[in-house]
């Protein structure tokens, strides 16, 4: 019996050695950066949890659209009360905090309403 538990505890720790470095790697690709962007609301989908944003470059007056994947985890604020994706206004000015997925999308983790 202490053999069997010697040998359960030995694998036990191998796994957990080879396991969770391998979470942890899974987990960096998911999100390769994160930035901060300001514009204005184009459009809301609700059906794909989406927001399009225009938003203007810094270097000249050009502008672009970007958008949005909104998650359940994202946290969306105006006057510093939460409200849903349903509460933005199309030509409402906001703050998205998102992060960029290994496969391109841009994900909000959290959008501010000014």
């Amino acid at each position: 019996m202490k053999r069997f538990l010697s040998i359960f505890v030995v694998c036990c720790l191998s796994l957990s050695c080879f396991c969770v470095p391998l979470v942890l790697a899974q987990e960096e690709e998911m999100v390769q950066q994160i930035a901060v962007v300001t514009g204005t609301v184009v459009s809301v989908d609700l059906e794909k949890a989406t927001v399009e944003v225009e938003i203007a470059s810094e270097d000249s007056e050009e502008k672009s659209a970007e958008v949005f994947s909104v998650t359940a985890a994202t946290t969306i604020e105006m006057a510093g009360e939460a409200v849903q994706l349903s509460d933005l206004a199309v030509g409402s000015s906001i703050s998205v905090e998102y992060a960029v997925t290994d496969s391109g999308e841009m994900v909000a983790q959290m959008i501010w309403v000014e």
